[in-house]
């Protein structure tokens, strides 16, 4: 499941957070495509650390945001759960 997820038009872009096997590296994992065809692709970040890898998000969402994408906020699995 997607952690964040954002639409435009008939594109989308979802990012995954998964974590590697070597101690506290974290992946994040960038997809996007068109819901009109088969186009797409993806692009794997590897952040050494925890605020390497928030710096890579908060990095990725504001240039989808810039770029006219609109968040999907149904789909945040980066709030905590209680």
């Amino acid at each position: 499941m997607a952690a964040k997820r954002f639409y435009k038009d008939h594109k989308y872009y979802n990012i995954y957070r998964q974590r590697t096997l070597f101690e506290d590296k974290t992946s994040i994992i960038c997809s996007w495509g068109s819901y009109n065809s088969n186009r797409g692709g993806h692009k794997i970040y590897l952040c050494e650390n925890n605020t390497e890898y928030e710096e890579t998000l908060e990095r990725i969402i504001k240039r989808r945001i810039y770029r006219g994408y609109v968040e999907d906020k149904t789909s945040d699995l980066f709030k905590n759960k209680d």
